[in-house]
């Protein structure tokens, strides 16, 4: 199971989540995060690019869990991780 998204603070946002289950088989991780890029993205500009992986997502066949929750490959993963990152990328340069 994934969770697309982004945070000005990922480390912050996962032990929160982790916080907030029950203590069970798993615990959610941090799989990638964008160096070099400012934590600081608006709100605008991280929706572009939650929503352009979440796009992604659905259009490889990942198995929607309902908002940002998917079951997913690792291909299909990468995949979503690439458009996040484009389109974060595209709406920085003003291209959205």
């Amino acid at each position: 199971m994934i969770k697309v998204g982004y945070s000005g603070s990922p480390k912050t946002r996962c032990y929160a989540f982790n916080k907030a289950i029950p203590k069970c088989a798993f615990d959610w991780k941090i799989l990638k995060v964008e160096v070099g890029r400012s934590p600081s993205l608006n709100c605008k500009i991280a929706e572009e690019g939650e929503n352009a992986m979440k796009y992604s997502l659905q259009r490889a066949g990942a198995e929607p869990l309902g908002y940002e929750f998917f079951l997913a490959n690792d291909m299909q993963i990468e995949g979503a991780w690439l458009a996040g990152h484009q389109a974060v990328g595209n709406a920085l340069s003003g291209e959205v």
